[in-house]
């Protein structure tokens, strides 16, 4: 092995060189050290090809001083995360307040101490290579959870939806959503689900592929009749999902050769259904998940439905949405919309966006239109 090679690189940057000397004498059996007269002299240093692991830099020196310098290295990608030292004989808080303004993380004030030099510039590179260990961990954890990521999008959308009939927006904050929305159909009619598991991310979006699962081979293998589904799905996710971990969710069944409508809401806001007027679906089950069996499996809603009509089903990221006044969208402004009607989906997404100027919603927000 050559001489310095495998050591830790120290960049000392001073117009004087009896204080290089000095500094050199003191870390030169530790360190391979590197040296530069003036901060342009230093910038050449690195540029071609000698960036160090630190720097100890005077504060005083003609053309850039040490405090312009340090500056100006943290503006170039390439150099900025490199700890900076001033070395300095002005020990005045004005000069300390500029220093770490700058960037700078330490004074060594001059007379210089040689166990001080050494203690410090030890500790900087120690604390250096913890933050690129922790920035390798982060850098890791991301690439998985990504890899998670899509691994639950394909698990989830192995079930299509059944698009004819439905106009939706799913919003979510993270790149995994707690939100899911499932379409399936048998004998008896159609089903549809819009679930809302607890909070968001990773960890709420664990359970969608479970429950995608779940509803789609108890309705078309199966042939469950809604009111078993309610109750097969909240045993499977009361077995399955932590304590403290449950879902929203909004069930709908419609056979449409007896124009018959029914909606259970379970824990969800109140829902509507757009006929000649709206009619609001109130939650009337606790969400799913939390009691191993529903005292009740009866509907929030049952009813035909004679003419031209759409149910519209949405998570409380919607009416939950909350302006810079800290005002949320609210019930209200959602039904003043719904009776316009036309093209309800994506008009009330944007009415949501434009209320959130010019933030973004902070939760999941689904919503869907189902043509009856």
């Amino acid at each position: 092995m050559k001489p310095g090679e495998g050591l830790k690189t120290i960049l000392l940057v001073d117009d004087e060189p009896v204080n290089l000397g000095v500094l050199a004498g003191i870390l030169q059996t530790d360190y391979r050290i590197l040296v530069a007269k003036s901060a342009d002299a230093a910038f050449k240093s690195m540029e071609r090809g000698g960036i160090p692991d630190l720097i100890l830099s005077d504060i005083v020196m003609p053309e850039m001083d040490g405090i312009d310098f340090c500056r100006l290295l943290k503006t170039d990608p390439r150099y900025r995360d490199i700890p900076l030292l001033f070395v300095t004989s002005h020990d005045d808080l004005d000069n300390e307040a500029r220093a770490y303004a700058a960037g700078g993380v330490d004074f060594i004030t001059k007379p210089i101490s040689p166990p001080r030099v050494k203690l410090r510039v030890s500790l900087h590179l120690q604390l250096e290579q913890n933050r690129q260990r922790v920035l390798h961990q982060k850098q890791q954890l991301e690439q998985e959870q990504e890899d998670v990521a899509r691994i639950l999008d394909k698990m989830r959308t192995r079930y299509p939806l059944n698009s004819a009939r439905l106009s939706y927006r799913m919003s979510p904050v993270e790149r995994s959503s707690g939100d899911i929305l499932l379409s399936a159909e048998n004998a008896s009619g159609e089903y549809y689900l819009l679930g809302d598991f607890t909070g968001h991310g990773l960890t709420a979006a664990v359970g969608a592929p479970v429950l995608a699962r779940l509803f789609t081979e108890s309705v078309t293998e199966k042939q469950m009749p809604p009111e078993a589904l309610l109750q097969e799905i909240n045993a499977e996710l009361c077995n399955l999902m932590p304590t403290g971990m449950f879902v929203s969710a909004g069930l709908a069944h419609f056979c449409r050769e007896k124009r018959q409508l029914k909606v259970w809401n379970a824990g969800l806001p109140i829902q509507y259904l757009c006929n000649a007027e709206i009619t609001p679906i109130h939650s009337s089950l606790p969400p799913l998940g939390i009691m191993p069996v529903l005292s009740s499996q009866a509907p929030s809603y049952s009813g035909s439905v004679m003419h031209k009509a759409e149910l519209f089903l949405y998570t409380d990221g919607l009416t939950e949405s909350v302006n810079r006044s800290g005002e949320m969208f609210g019930d209200e402004r959602l039904v003043n919309l719904l009776q316009q009607g036309t093209k309800q989906v994506e008009s009330i997404y944007s009415e949501v966006l434009a209320f959130c100027q010019p933030d973004s919603p902070s939760d999941d927000l689904t919503m869907v239109a189902i043509d009856l």
